[in-house]
């Protein structure tokens, strides 16, 4: 912290080893020691009309027994917000590099993403506030023999109420273009929602609306598919020592391959503290995801996914973590099921 507390750097590394027993989620696995170490640093800037909030990270991972997986992402950031005034909002860019396994795939693209972002609120009285959110980007891939480069852009556009000073209503219309090599997709969204405290030690969002989505795909015509659009992200702090996290998810998207997808993601989670230094992280997720038109071939994946954690303090700013995953992915197509288990020890360092 610096120049009278308006300036604030952050510091976040980490060192981590463990096995993976299935680098690229395939039915016939590659397992490895693994290693990866992190960095990041954060600036914050909190003065005048705009704040700024910038960040810096690199993660490199290694492979030992397998080869050409070895690599350095960066993740790259920048937030400018402005929270004065009648019209409030923030403009987002980010750039970063990902390397990870892709089970709709079954390998590991790597890939840049490039996304802009501008969310807007302006109130007209003292009950209702209008919402708007745009967003561009693009996802370029190395391997584009593989993989198919995606554009996207999105609208969303929201009437909000303030229910109370704990509770917003809200109603959205959202339009999305995604574009590949090979498909071109326009999809809309009518949404309702609320967003805040729900119950009773229960908050988050809860939203839930209709989509369609029409898709041009070359040498195979045009399609369009109708079905629920939803986002549920909900806490419950049941005591001062146990909490749940719950979350359900249902959209289109466009795999890496030129494939369109229908897409359905359940998960819940349980933080626990277990005495006075001691938390502990259970949790499991499902996705299940239908892949639409000629190309998906009728195939249907079911992805379930357990985790386990447990971790202390070392001191106020160290951190160590023993992490376990596991996986398993069935499928109407044998050839891409896999089974997948991950353990990891990890080391947190903040200042």
């Amino acid at each position: 912290m610096f120049n009278e507390g308006r300036d604030q750097v952050f510091i976040n590394a980490s060192i981590s080893f463990g096995y993976n027993s299935n680098v690229f989620d395939q039915k016939i696995a590659r397992g490895s020691p693994s290693g990866t170490l992190a960095y990041s640093a954060n600036y914050v800037r909190r003065s005048g009309i705009i704040s700024v909030n910038a960040t810096a990270a690199f993660t490199y991972d290694q492979f030992s027994s397998v080869k050409g997986q070895n690599i350095l992402d960066p993740d790259l950031s920048l937030v400018l917000a402005k929270g004065i005034g009648r019209t409030t909002g923030s403009l987002t860019f980010t750039a970063k590099r990902e390397s990870q396994p892709d089970p709709q795939v079954n390998d590991r693209p790597i890939s840049w993403d490039y996304s802009s972002a501008l969310s807007l609120r302006y109130p007209v009285n003292e009950r209702y506030y209008l919402t708007s959110a745009t967003d561009v980007s693009t996802t370029r891939y190395n391997n584009r023999t593989l993989f198919s480069d995606l554009q996207s852009y999105g609208e969303d556009l929201g009437v909000n109420y303030i229910f109370d000073s704990k509770l917003d209503l809200f109603g959205a219309f959202r339009v999305r273009t995604s574009d590949t090599k090979a498909i071109s997709e326009f999809d809309q969204s009518v949404i309702l929602g609320a967003n805040g405290t729900l119950l009773p030690k229960l908050s988050g969002t809860l939203s839930v609306g209709g989509e369609r989505s029409e898709s041009s795909t070359k040498g195979a015509g045009t399609a369009v598919y109708d079905d629920l659009t939803s986002a549920v992200n909900l806490y419950w702090r049941y005591s001062r020592v146990l909490s749940f996290n719950g979350s359900v998810s249902k959209d289109f998207a466009i795999t890496a391959t030129d494939i369109q997808t229908d897409t359905t993601s359940e998960g819940v989670s349980m933080d626990a503290s277990l005495g006075h230094r001691w938390r502990t992280n259970l949790g499991m997720t499902h996705v299940g995801t239908d892949f639409l038109g000629a190309a998906g071939a009728g195939r249907r994946d079911s992805l379930w996914e357990f985790t386990a954690n447990v971790g202390t303090g070392l001191t106020t700013h160290i951190r160590v973590n023993l992490g376990y995953l596991y996986e398993i992915n069935t499928s109407t197509l044998s050839s891409v099921e896999f089974v997948d288990q991950n353990i990891t020890l990890s080391l947190f360092a903040s200042y």
